[in-house]
């Protein structure tokens, strides 16, 4: 694997992450995952840094609570 320092294009993060470009960009947009922005709108990321934003205790958290809705059935409404 590359270097824990290398910085590496979003070509790149994708295929190391198994994830599609158009998902990097939109987290990139979406200031989910650290990057550098360089000129000309061109951005390069460290791939250790973007497993660790990634893996932390706030990124992917589903809530899969049960949800209740009323309908009003059986309440004589």
């Amino acid at each position: 694997m590359a270097g824990d320092k290398e910085l590496i294009t979003a070509h790149a993060l994708a295929e190391a992450l198994d994830l599609s470009v158009e998902t990097i960009w939109r987290y990139t947009r979406e200031k989910k995952i650290p990057c550098i922005e360089l000129a000309g709108r061109q951005y390069r990321y460290k791939l250790d840094d973007v497993l660790s934003t990634l893996a932390g205790p706030n990124t992917w958290e589903l809530d899969y609570s049960p949800r209740y809705i009323s309908t009003g059935v059986g309440r004589g409404t």
